[in-house]
C-alpha cells in the first residue's frame, strides 16, 4: 500500500465501517492529518507515525500474497508485463 490514502486495510474507523471493524481514534487522528498536510516532509513523518500506531495496534494481519501465471504465445507482439492483463498493443507476428 503506497500511501494511507489508499490502504483500506488500515482504516480503524469501526462503526462507521463494516460490522467488526477495529475502532483506533489514534490511527484515524493521524490519517486525516496526513490528508491536511501541506508538503511531503510532513506527510513523510505522518505516515511514519501511523506504522508505529498500526504496529501498536495490528489493526490487520497479511494473510499472504498470489501471483497469478500467464503465459503468451511466442508469436504475440507488444505484449505490457504488468500486475494485470493488458488487451491493448498486441500483435499478432
Amino acid at each position: 500500500m503506497l500511501t494511507p490514502a489508499v490502504n483500506n486495510q488500515l482504516r480503524t474507523n469501526g462503526d462507521k465501517a463494516w460490522f467488526g471493524w477495529p475502532s483506533n481514534a489514534r490511527i484515524e487522528a493521524l490519517r486525516e492529518e496526513w490528508f491536511q498536510a501541506q508538503d511531503l516532509a510532513t506527510q513523510q513523518k505522518l505516515a511514519s507515525e501511523i506504522q508505529v500506531a498500526a504496529y501498536d495496534f495490528v489493526p490487520y494481519v497479511p494473510t499472504g500474497q498470489f501471483l497469478i501465471p500467464t503465459a503468451y504465445r511466442k508469436n504475440l507482439d507488444g505484449i505490457i508485463i504488468a500486475p494485470v492483463v493488458f488487451l491493448w498493443n498486441v500483435d499478432k507476428k
